[in-house]
């Protein structure tokens, strides 16, 4: 028969030319060549068989899904069968295959197990395991979910398991028969077997009897691989790890991978030789397992032994261990790979009430150890009881997470009972909140940590859940959609800001927290339903898999919306990377033909290949993974450099070899003795360690090897981890190596008397900030501590906070004090607290602050909370401590305002309603003229009936942004906040745009949709950076239109009274720099560029409506500041942090003229770009450990605008 429909079939030249790169795939998939070949052979059978439901997606990305996941599953089944087999396989026992007569007899009998089973269960079986049936299927004949349908063939397996294990044979009897059914040899598969109707028991018995041996073979197989885990005893499998099959994995077994829906292909991957016994020849891919590692303390940073330690992951996995002597404790888990995956969180408690938790993040592939945070047990631990109620009746069976902190410090994980409780004991003090989702329904509520008591309650009533649909297509081209693209859901949690693209460089994008469990993975379709959400606003992001591609898409998911669409950038594919070599001597000597070792760079965390080589003068890594954008490369010589290359680029940039560099750093004790056992660990300068820290030994030496880089930072410190360690230099790589000599800072120990309201007592909880805890007395309310202090110390500075019931106290230690000869005292105060409830209406972000009044009866901002996940959180907001005071509450979006209130000292907090429900939202965009940056855009907020400007943002581009206003969103659009009642008036402003006469602001009462404001062309100037100045977006860089009668020799002081307005320097192509939003007319104008330069005068210039060209003008040099360290012989100068502001100020309060940089370790430093006039001068040690030291200069100058001035820093004494 003649068919009109076009030929979809893949012509064999493009699947050949896929075939070398699916190679390389296959071999990262699975172990040894053999096995292989074989996948890849595999996968392009299947593609040819299912070319015609390809319908044009990209063909790399079409393998790449179908080979992963047909890999994980061919390495689930071996892996299940194989454990299986070692346990049952002795010689007692298994004498070689089993007979036909014992094979009949076991079919017959697990016939009769499954024949047995109520017919619901049956049915289930058979159409699944016979029929070969999806979930989608089987819950289409059911008229439920798939997921639902998953859950039910999980039951139903669970009885099959459960009825197998009560037989004559017993557990360790159907073990050893399924081993048997898993290792018979496999077959074409004949056509399903169709169920037109449910059968009765006699029936399916017959039936399922009378089937080829083959076919039921296979069938039994299935079944067998996902009844084994179960079978096994408790004792057998100690900790469950090596045969625990979950859920997610379960359902894995049922449905098959991404390409079942097309039938070619999923007939090609049940036709596998998948059920075959390993062999040398096709050896098991085993999945990379990552070993984490940590350390459980007490207060006092001791070791805690017998700590119980739970590790739990975002993907609801979980790992328990207990501490050792040592406080030590190990957990194997599972490789890292999907980005829900790569976060979670280490729980430790101990009886009498302690417990602790810390969060941790692992990436990339991280099959290499992972050494976790420490977990500080703290007293203050409760019981807490969740009851979780949907449509008013208590819900068995919920799942329940207990929430430390946004979503991803979870502490506790558990289901209800039949009552609808779950407990959770020995939480850790402070606020909570528990999380349940399912498919249908969500819910959560907040505990706060002032409401914690020995058993606390929570009450989780759950409200429908939404389900979001997601098309996931490609970048380029919306029609083409991207199959087995994982996608997670986000939650906003509160506004921030990013850097975005080129055409938007700085963009307001909120901090969003992932929703547990909320992913999916596309089908063929590019379609993927996320079900479980919550209302209000989400966030959908791309999760790359390890190995697919890697772009940061994301898109957002207004309140109501049910369906949207996801861009996706594919990373394409690349046989290899090569690098060009410079021509200094250094790297000429190293020959073509050259291995070269790799590893990551500082901070990286994707597959790096192990080895590169030298070829014609090249730099060549085969193969290497997607994404891969370069790796630190060391020759045989000892020579390093670093590779790197654009995540597409087939060519990276130049590479030069130089030695590889070395830091010795000796250590030694406040008394000049050495100190060993000290770890010693390097830092760049993105606090990215650059190697694995180093002990000192007896001579107190460590020696950092195979360096290379810029500035780094050395530490020294008692862990491993060496964040916590004390400053002992820096070294600037590009320079050469450095020997350090760093002496360890001597320790006072002294007692802190504390009381509360002249009561002696110690507060509930409490901090030492400045000095480290060694023990406590709470009868005699007295805090031991241990000081670091330099020989010449004469003081030292604490601060200590006590919890939410007292107000924090600054002390300054005196001589006396640091003699430790007796007790110093420390008084706290009460303090004061505000618990607010905040009724709004559904899906409204608010931001609560609670607001002092000043005695000249201005409000000024004491504390602020927030809710920008109203969807999940409750109502209340807690302010505390407070100092004691009159207050009121206002909503920061709204304007909304209580009528003031006292606050006052004591126990309980003082209770305030602030009804937000008849508050509304305005949405709208801005719109620019072609080409314009919608980065430097924002919305002016002015309201008729407030003496506060509302909705704003609390921090600004740069000086001259508008106060009131809001930054829009990269695509133009933003919300504002309403108050019932109060007029508003939005109005567009943009640096170097105006707002349009004629729709550039609206006058507005109550909420609208569809609100629009236009930006038109405006008159702007541009000028010209020296060259070496960077010319990108800088909050220092300013433009003041001064009145013209400002001569060019005015003083710091005249310019400031000669302001009329303030404008921000916003970056142009290449040094350029630009203006604009100023009326045309005659100015002097000051233009600063915030460094390096001093700033420039125009005096008295023409401005006209148009394009004003200021690029003839020249920056002047301006006066200098020479810091010259001195530094006791034998050790290298620190970074030190010179600053300098001018005295006179601009209206605003800020200094006229401010410069400040770090050095990298130099014995001369030289701040520069300074203009005439009279200055205040400080120089500080950075991140010096003696905080009593840290300023090293202070004083005031005169500068003259064209000198350099000497100032020597004299560390040598110190």
């Amino acid at each position: 028969m003649h068919s009109d429909s076009p030929d979809r079939s893949i012509s064999l030249d493009a699947l050949l030319a896929e075939s070398p790169w699916l190679r390389r795939l296959a071999r990262r998939l699975v172990t040894g060549e053999d096995g292989a070949e074989d996948l890849a052979q595999d996968v392009l059978t299947a593609a040819l068989v299912a070319a015609p439901t390809i319908d044009g997606r990209p063909l790399r990305h079409w393998l790449g899904t179908v080979a992963r996941r047909r890999a994980s599953r061919v390495r689930a089944r071996v892996r299940a069968r194989t454990d299986a087999e070692a346990l049952a396989a002795t010689p007692e026992t298994v004498q070689g295959e089993p007979s036909t007569h014992d094979r009949l007899a076991l079919h017959r009998e697990l016939a009769e197990a499954i024949a047995a089973l109520d017919p619901a269960d049956r049915d289930l079986i058979v159409w699944r395991y016979f029929d070969e049936r999806d979930a989608a299927w089987i819950g289409a004949r059911l008229d439920v979910a798939p997921a639902t349908a998953r859950k039910r063939i999980s039951r139903a397996l669970q009885r099959l398991r459960d009825s197998l294990a009560s037989s004559g044979r017993g557990a360790e009897g159907w073990t050893l028969a399924l081993v048997m059914i898993a290792r018979l040899p496999g077959s074409s598969t004949p056509a399903p077997l169709t169920t037109a109707a449910p059968v009765g028991a006699a029936s399916t018995a017959a039936l399922l009897t009378a089937m080829t041996l083959t076919k039921l073979a296979a069938a039994a197989a299935l079944i067998a691989l996902v009844a084994l885990a179960f079978l096994r005893s408790p004792s057998e499998n100690p900790g469950g790890a090596t045969l625990a099959v979950d859920h997610a994995e379960e359902a894995s077994l049922m449905d098959g991978d991404l390409a079942s829906a097309h039938p070619s292909a999923d007939q090609a991957e049940r036709t596998s030789p998948v059920l075959t016994a390993p062999s040398e020849a096709h050896p098991v891919d085993t999945e990379p397992t990552l070993e984490i590692t940590g350390r459980v303390m007490d207060e006092r940073r001791r070791p805690v032994e017998g700590a119980r330690v739970q590790l739990f992951f975002g993907t609801g996995e979980t790992r328990e261990s207990v501490s050792d002597e040592e406080g030590e404790y190990r957990l194997d888990s599972p490789g890292r790979s999907a980005p829900e995956d790569r976060f979670g969180s280490v729980f430790a408690s101990l009886s009498g009430g302690l417990a602790g938790c810390a969060y941790m993040s692992v990436y990339g592939d991280a099959t290499r150890p992972y050494r976790a945070p420490d977990v500080i047990l703290r007293p203050g631990a409760t019981d807490v009881e969740v009851q979780v109620v949907r449509n008013g009746k208590p819900m068995a069976g919920a799942e329940v997470a207990l929430d430390a902190g946004f979503g991803r410090l979870i502490v506790g994980r558990g289901r209800t009972n039949g009552d609808g409780l779950a407990n959770f004991e020995s939480v850790p003090a402070g606020s909570l909140r528990a999380v349940v989702r399912t498919d249908e329904a969500v819910g959560a509520a907040k505990l706060l940590s002032s409401e914690r008591s020995p058993k606390s309650v929570l009450r989780v009533t759950l409200e429908p859940a939404r389900t979001v649909k997601v098309y996931v297509h490609d970048a380029s081209d919306e029609s083409v959609p991207l199959a087995g693209i994982r996608i997670t859901a986000h939650e906003q949690v509160m506004p921030s800001r990013t850097r975005g693209t080129s055409e938007d460089p700085w963009i307001a994008v909120p901090n969003i927290r992932p929703i547990l469990g909320a992913s999916a993975v596309t089908d063929e379709a590019g379609v993927a339903l996320i079900r479980g959400l919550p209302a209000g606003p989400l966030w959908i992001h791309e999760a790359p898999l390890a190995g697919e591609s890697w772009s940061d898409s994301r898109v957002r998911v207004p309140d109501a919306s049910a369906e949207v669409k996801l861009p996706v950038r594919a990373m394409p594919g690349r046989d290899r990377v090569e690098w060009p070599l410079a021509q200094d001597e250094l790297t000429a000597s190293i020959p073509d033909g050259t291995i070269l070792s790799l590893r990551p760079a500082p901070g990286a965390y994707r597959h790096t290949p192990e080895t590169a080589r030298i070829e014609h003068r090249r730099v060549v890594v085969e193969s290497p993974p997607d994404g891969f954008t370069g790796a630190l490369a060391e020759s045989p010589q000892g020579l390093m450099a670093e590779l790197r290359v654009a995540p597409t680029a087939a060519e990276g940039l130049e590479v030069n070899f130089v030695p590889a560099r070395e830091i010795t750093v000796t250590v030694r004790n406040a008394d000049g003795t050495p100190a060993e056992g000290w770890y010693v660990i390097a830092f760049n300068q993105g606090n990215h360690p650059m190697k694995d820290a180093i002990p000192t030994g007896p001579d107190g030496v460590a020696e950092l090897t195979g360096l290379h880089g810029r500035l780094v930072d050395v530490r020294v410190g008692r862990t491993i981890r060496g964040y916590d360690g004390l400053l002992a230099g820096s070294v600037d790589l590009e320079a050469g190596g450095a020997a350090l000599e760093f002496t360890l800072p001597r320790i006072a120990e002294l007692i802190l008397r504390t009381s509360i309201d002249g009561v002696v007592q110690l507060p509930s909880t409490y901090t030492v900030f400045g000095a480290r805890v060694i023990g406590d007395d709470p009868l005699a309310g007295e805090i031991r501590i241990a000081v670091p202090l330099a020989p010449t110390a004469t003081s030292h500075s604490l601060w200590l906070r006590g919890g939410a019931d007292v107000l924090a106290v600054n002390l300054v230690l005196t001589p006396s004090d640091l003699t430790g000869e007796s007790p110093i005292d420390v008084a706290f105060q009460r303090a004061g607290a505000i618990l607010a409830s905040v009724p709004r209406r559904p899906g409204i972000r608010v931001e609560i602050a609670a607001e002092g009044r000043r005695e000249d009866g201005t409000w000024v901002e004491n504390s602020r909370d927030f809710i920008d996940a109203p969807n999940w959180d409750d109502d209340l907001f807690r302010f505390a401590p407070l100092f004691p005071a009159t207050y009121r509450l206002r909503d920061l979006k709204s304007g909304t305002a209580t009528e003031p209130f006292e606050v006052l000292p004591g126990s309980e907090p003082t209770r305030i309603t602030l009804d937000l429900t008849q508050g509304g939202v305005v949405r709208g965009r801005v719109a620019l003229p072609r080409g314009g940056d919608m980065g430097a855009a924002r919305v002016v907020i002015d309201s008729a009936s407030d003496d506060t400007p509302l909705g704003t943002d609390r921090y600004l581009d740069a000086p001259g942004t508008p106060t009131n206003s809001i930054q829009v969103r990269g695509d133009g659009t933003f919300e504002v906040a309403t108050q019932a009642g109060k007029v508003l008036t939005l109005t567009a402003w943009h640096s170097l745009l105006r707002a349009a006469e004629d729709g550039g602001s609206v006058r507005l009462t109550g909420p609208a949709e569809g609100v629009e404001l236009q930006l038109t062309a405006a008159p702007t100037a541009v000028v010209r950076l020296p060259e070496g100045i960077q010319p990108g977006r800088a909050p220092s860089r300013r433009v003041l239109l001064l009145s013209s009668r400002v001569g060019a020799d005015a003083t710091a002081d005249e310019i400031v009274a000669a302001i009329e307005a303030e404008h921000v320097l916003l970056p142009l192509e290449g040094q350029d720099l630009a203006f604009g939003g100023f009326a045309p007319g005659r100015y002097s104008v000051w233009i600063d560029t915030g460094h390096a330069v001093a700033p420039l005068l125009l005096a008295d210039i023409e401005l006209t409506d148009g394009a004003n060209d200021l690029t003839w003008a020249e920056f002047p040099a301006g006066s200098s500041l020479d810091f010259q360290i001195e530094t006791a012989q034998g050790t290298s100068p620190p970074r030190i942090a010179p600053s300098a502001w001018s005295k006179a100020r601009m209206p605003s309060g800020d200094p006229l003229i401010h410069r400040s940089m770090n050095s990298r370790g130099e014995t001369g430093v030289k701040l520069t770009g300074l203009w005439k006039g009279a200055y205040r001068v400080r120089c500080s040690i950075v991140a010096e450990r003696i905080s009593s030291l840290k300023t090293v200069i202070d004083q005031e100058l005169e500068l003259d605008g064209v000198t350099s001035v000497p100032l020597p820093v004299d560390l040598v004494e110190r």
